[in-house]
């Protein structure tokens, strides 16, 4: 999981919003307005009420990696999410800071980790508001997110599904093969080959996993996390093009 940058909404959107916002204040039963709200934005009959429905959803798939789920990062999103749960929270369902964009299978899990701590503040990362790098740590070699702090506890949860852990680790691995790749058709002048490589490697599930690969290449014992051959001279090779392709893409990992 990488923060994500919260994208300024138009203006007209944002009235959209809060006119939705003030009918479920102001209604005698909030939940059930919120949901009835919310079912009715998607339904093709109430295209001039929610016509703006639209540019939420569009400016929330441009917060995302090329589409994928906020959360995994591995799966392509297809649900907009409300942080604070719509079912206990409805005052927020049209508020644009408690909107993600992710998988079914991270919404599902995570609102059934939804918890506050004393201070009512959420226990659970939200990549738009939190630094990811201070609640987890990644091991990549293992696939699995370690837990820093209780945020990262429960958000844990949601990452380290085995299914994600098993692609997880593939994923590195192969990400490790695909620099190596890209470092051998750049020797031998084969450019056509090196762009597509360069294409593949920035379109890949987790893409965190490329900035984490190039910081890991500048520990003192890199052979932990690094082992495909060749590898760890590629990266030192084209250290400034790789770190190009992150900060294009937004993938940045932390410093470790």
């Amino acid at each position: 999981m990488r923060r994500r940058q919260r994208l300024p909404l138009g203006r007209k959107a944002l009235v959209w919003l809060f006119l939705r916002t003030k009918e479920i204040l102001c209604a005698a039963d909030p939940k059930s307005t919120a949901e009835a709200l919310w079912k009715s934005t998607g339904d093709p009959r109430s295209t001039r009420k929610h016509r703006y429905r639209r540019e939420v959803k569009a400016t929330l798939e441009r917060m995302t990696l090329g589409g994928l789920c906020m959360y995994c990062e591995h799966n392509t999103v297809h649900q907009i999410e409300h942080f604070w749960p719509k079912s206990r929270f409805p005052e927020r369902t049209f508020c644009w800071w408690n909107l993600l964009f992710v998988c079914g299978e991270c919404n599902q899990l995570k609102n059934a980790k939804f918890e506050l701590d004393a201070r009512y503040e959420p226990l659970l990362v939200d990549p738009t508001v939190d630094d990811p790098a201070e609640h987890l740590e990644l091991s990549p070699k293992e696939g699995r997110f370690l837990a820093l702090t209780e945020k990262g506890e429960n958000t844990r949860a949601i990452l380290n599904r085995n299914i994600l852990i098993r692609r997880r680790q593939d994923a590195w691995s192969g990400l490790q093969g695909l620099v190596v790749s890209y470092a051998r058709a750049q020797a031998s002048g084969d450019a056509r080959l090196a762009e597509v490589l360069e294409g593949e490697l920035c379109k890949r599930p987790f893409p965190a996993l490329l900035g984490f690969l190039l910081r890991f290449a500048e520990l003192t014992e890199p052979e932990r996390y690094i082992h495909v051959d060749g590898c760890l001279d590629a990266l030192r090779a084209h250290r400034d093009e790789i770190r190009g392709w992150i900060d294009a893409c937004g993938a940045d990992a932390p410093s470790t």
